[in-house]
């Protein structure tokens, strides 16, 4: 994402979705979610972005959940 730092023009339109099932458990994000959609079984993360000039890319962190029986 930060090659538009080279570019020195901002992507116009930058949309993400990240998709998470429940037995995922999310550490961190470089960029906090627009909106958070609960379906069966994920979690659905959505970005939106309009003339975006990213200062650092996208990172997502994360570790599994143990479920105990």
């Amino acid at each position: 994402l930060t090659s538009t730092q080279a570019w020195q023009k901002p992507l116009e339109q930058a949309d993400f979705t990240l998709t998470v099932p429940f037995a995922m458990h999310l550490d961190s994000l470089s960029y906090d979610a627009d909106s958070l959609l609960f379906g069966k079984g994920e979690v659905l993360y959505k970005w939106n972005f309009a003339d975006f000039m990213p200062d650092r890319n996208f990172f997502v962190s994360f570790s599994s959940i143990q479920i105990k029986k």
